[in-house]
């Protein structure tokens, strides 16, 4: 399945997400398909393996390679592109918006980005969230509320 995929190229992930960018209409087109696909059947694997309770692998894999190309800011990835992305991950997993929110708020250097690449980042994860009408952020702590109100008066 897509583990084994996964386990010969773990960096396919990430070629996706370049592909999906690429001005060839035909490869982007079939690179956002084939991320889609498996993405899903990735989390359906896992969810089979460990009873559905724990999809961190699953966000470690497919939702931290989106984060880091949103988050960068010297990226030539079209961001209008992630953020689609990132809105087909989300509808996939609503409950990875937590995930998010605190891979984005933390300080640790799992995403080695600037604050305001991680504020930006933030943001648009957030509008993404919105706009699905994702209900449930369970992790708006104060560091979340300090970047947010940093974006406001930025």
């Amino acid at each position: 399945g897509t583990q084994a995929i996964l386990d010969l190229c773990p960096q396919i992930v990430t070629h996706l997400l370049v592909l999906m960018s690429s001005e060839t209409v035909t490869a982007a087109v079939h690179a956002k398909e084939l991320h889609g696909k498996l993405s899903k059947s990735h989390k359906n694997e896992l969810s089979g393996q460990f009873g559905g309770d724990d999809i961190s692998k699953w966000q470690e894999v497919w939702i931290d390679p989106v984060l880091d190309l949103l988050c960068n800011t010297s990226s030539s990835v079209n961001r209008h592109t992630i953020s689609d992305c990132l809105s087909g991950l989300l509808k996939n997993s609503p409950e990875s918006i937590d995930f998010i929110i605190n891979r984005l708020t933390t300080d640790d250097e799992s995403l080695s980005k600037t604050s305001d690449a991680k504020l930006c980042g933030l943001v648009a994860c957030l509008k993404t969230a919105h706009s699905l009408r994702i209900q449930n952020l369970q992790s708006l702590s104060g560091a979340t509320e300090t970047m947010l109100k940093k974006a406001l008066t930025h």
